[in-house]
Formats: structure tokens, C-alpha cells, sequence
């Protein structure tokens, strides 16, 4: 199973802190940072940067595990629901079709559509 950001840097950090100490350490709050390793909001350059420092990795390592979808294309899933769910019922790939509700969540109620499939 392909891991996301936020997965791999929680299985990175919870080797050496815990949460409260990381979010200290990087200079955000325990919340962010658990909405971080939850997938529901991705680290800035600057702090992704700062994380990679402290969990003795590379910055470019980390970026590897980084899914986003374009700020534009958010927006569109965002003003017209009817879209996500086109596109949950059009992927086929059940990874991508989690990784699309983790995102967006499930406006539809057709929670399963793309892993139906």
C-alpha cells in the first residue's frame, strides 16, 4: 500500500517524539500536525523542510510521498459537488479513488463509487 505524506512522516516521527514534542520542535501546533499526518492539510515548504531536518531525512525523500491536487481543480470540486462524484465513479483505482475522499471528503454519499468499480 502506497503511503502519503502525512502517514510517513507520523511513522517517521513516532520513532523518536511524540506528537506534542514534534509540533514544538517544528514550530506548529499539536493540531496542525496532526492534521498534517491525517492527510487533511500539507506543511509549507518552509516546514516541510524543517520536519525532513528533524526526522534525519532527505527534504526530496519526503516530497516523494506528496499528493495534491491543483488549488484550481479543488475549487471546482469544491463549487460543483456533481464533479467529485463524476470523478470518484470514473476512477477506477481504488487507492486514488481514497486518496480523492481523503481530500474532498464525500459530499455525494456515494462513499465507495471509484473502489466499486
Amino acid at each position: 500500500m502506497e503511503k502519503s505524506l502525512g502517514q510517513r512522516i507520523k511513522e517517521l516521527r513516532e520513532a523518536k517524539y511524540s506528537l506534542r514534542q514534534f509540533a514544538e520542535k517544528v514550530g506548529i501546533k499539536p493540531s496542525q500536525l496532526s492534521e498534517i499526518e491525517n492527510g487533511k492539510q500539507y506543511p509549507t515548504e518552509e516546514k516541510l523542510r524543517a520536519i525532513a531536518k528533524l526526522l534525519v531525512v532527505e527534504y526530496e525523500d519526503l516530497k516523494k510521498y506528496e499528493f495534491r491536487i491543483e488549488k484550481e481543480f479543488r475549487n471546482l470540486v469544491r463549487q460543483d459537488p456533481e464533479v467529485g462524484l463524476l470523478l470518484r465513479r470514473v476512477t477506477k483505482d481504488p487507492k486514488l479513488a481514497k486518496k480523492f475522499n481523503q481530500q474532498f471528503g464525500n459530499n455525494s454519499g456515494d462513499e465507495d463509487a471509484g473502489a466499486q468499480r
